[in-house]
């Protein structure tokens, strides 16, 4: 005997609009109906199955229709159960599906409702950052409007500034040359100045000594020109002068007896003087004893050294040729005739 087997289609929808509870109500329900209907329909089946297999003449003795009778009982009682072992199956299976699909629209829902917040908040950061780029660009904007104005400005600063520094330029070199200009006129000057108070140490100025072919020079012929002054080392024969008479040429040449200031104008006289006559004759300087003291010519007191160490006797200082420049000066008496040395300032002071 061939079973029919009748499958019974379980849809499930979700209704938008009915609440949860009411949703798993019905849909139990539904299940449980189909169920019963179906075990129903089985049973009427294995009924009429059993009873056209049954022989008639078999009917009629008593104790096979209690064995039969049992053995339908027994067949039934295993059809039962394994109705209600499906029954509950399917009730297992459809509360395990209704379980999962109630956590997945709670998930959903969960999902949808962050969803939709993190949609509101994105919105708002998204407007709010519009809104801030907005305000940055009209800012940027204005910047480069600022910025270009401030370029414009630089350029033509900086245009004047190059003209203002070419000016500058050429002011510093005008005021350069102007500065150069009066220094030389400075210069010319005080150098004029000088040579004239040369001049007016003469009574009658000796022009064609000092300028000769109308080109003038610091010293006169025969003159020596050391450090800025002019040196004259009397060598003419004899008969020589005294000291005063030494002075007194000296001075109708617009001069003085030497004053020697340091140990290099010492060495340089020494290098001019000349041995003569005797090694007790030398040079007359403008060095005299006073009260004890030695005064130069112009009224300084001295305050050098270079005695022989015979120094001789006498108020008056010759310097004696061929000695050793710091011991070459000796004491001698004004009325012996000896040569000497004058000492002028030099007509042009030279730099």
């Amino acid at each position: 005997m061939e079973e029919e087997i009748n499958y019974a289609t379980l849809v499930l929808r979700k209704v938008a609009s009915a609440p949860k509870d009411k949703e798993e109500e019905q849909t139990i329900y539904s299940v449980v109906k189909l169920q019963e209907s179906a075990a129903t329909k089985l049973k009427e089946k294995e009924d009429r199955a059993v009873i056209s297999e049954v022989n008639p003449k078999e009917l009629a003795t008593p104790l096979s229709t209690e064995v039969e009778a049992a053995a339908c009982c027994h067949s039934r009682l295993l059809l039962v159960c394994l109705g209600i072992l499906c029954v509950v199956l399917a009730v297992t299976i459809v509360a395990m599906a209704i379980y999962i699909i109630m956590g997945m629209n709670k998930q959903e829902a969960n999902l949808s409702a962050e969803n939709q917040q993190l949609m509101e908040v994105l919105k708002n950061q998204t407007e709010q950052l519009t809104a801030d780029i907005r305000v940055l660009k009209n800012q940027t904007e204005q910047l480069t409007a600022d910025n270009r104005v401030l370029k414009n400005q630089t350029e033509q600063l900086t245009a004047d500034n190059r003209v203002l520094k070419n000016r500058t330029e050429l002011m510093t070199v005008e005021i350069g040359n102007l500065e150069n200009q009066t220094k030389h006129l400075n210069r010319q000057k005080d150098d004029l100045n000088w040579t004239l108070g040369v001049i007016l140490t003469f009574n009658s100025f000796p022009v064609k000594e000092f300028c000769p072919d109308k080109q003038c020079q610091p010293c006169q012929g025969g003159w020596i020109l050391y450090q800025k002054k002019c040196y004259l080392f009397y060598d003419k024969p004899a008969p020589w002068k005294t000291w005063t008479q030494s002075q007194t040429y000296c001075k109708d040449s617009g001069a003085d007896l030497v004053v020697i200031d340091n140990q290099q104008e010492q060495e340089f006289i020494s290098n001019n003087t000349k041995y003569y006559h005797s090694e007790h004759h030398g040079y007359w300087i403008g060095l005299k004893e006073s009260n004890g003291n030695f005064f130069w010519i112009d009224g300084r007191r001295n305050t050098l050294g270079y005695w022989l160490e015979t120094g001789g006797s006498g108020s008056y200082v010759l310097v004696i040729p061929d000695k050793s420049p710091t011991q070459s000066w000796k004491r001698s008496s004004p009325e012996f005739q000896l040569k000497f040395i004058c000492e002028s300032e030099a007509l042009i002071r030279l730099n």
